[in-house]
């Protein structure tokens, strides 16, 4: 979020959606998503890397139209990935979970035991991800 913006409120909606996803209400609030009108806003951090990925929902009647991508980069990032959890204080042989797609490594940040923490929650975004940039 922009310095001076307001505070980040996550919508019942998205939150009900989320949590019907496995990503529990811890994980939300310590990965920072907020609701930004019909899209779920992902802030996506990891090495000093922040970019925002966003998804709408609800999907309109009928779903996306055909080569919509359901998750957006924000353009003029580079595709990186995403630490969910602290990995300060982690001795360096922590096991480590990478989970491919939002959702799902949110949800392994959220459930995941605590001696994972180096990262699971380390996630990549889907392999359908448009290149930065084309949308």
């Amino acid at each position: 979020m922009p310095p001076g913006a307001p505070p980040a409120v996550l919508s019942d909606a998205h939150r009900d959606y989320l949590n019907a996803h496995a990503i529990a209400d811890g994980a939300i609030a310590a990965a920072g998503i907020w609701s930004d009108r019909a899209a779920i806003m992902f802030p996506w951090a990891d090495n000093g890397l922040l970019t925002t990925q966003s998804r709408i929902w609800p999907e309109p009647e009928g779903g996306l139209p055909d080569g919509t991508p359901k998750y957006r980069w924000e353009p003029g990032h580079p595709l990186h990935l995403a630490a969910w959890r602290p990995l300060e204080g982690l001795p360096p042989d922590a096991p480590v979970i990478v989970a491919e797609g939002t959702k799902q490594s949110l949800a392994v940040a959220s459930w995941a035991p605590p001696e994972c923490t180096g990262s699971p929650g380390t996630g990549s975004s889907s392999c359908w991800t448009p290149t930065p940039g084309t949308t």
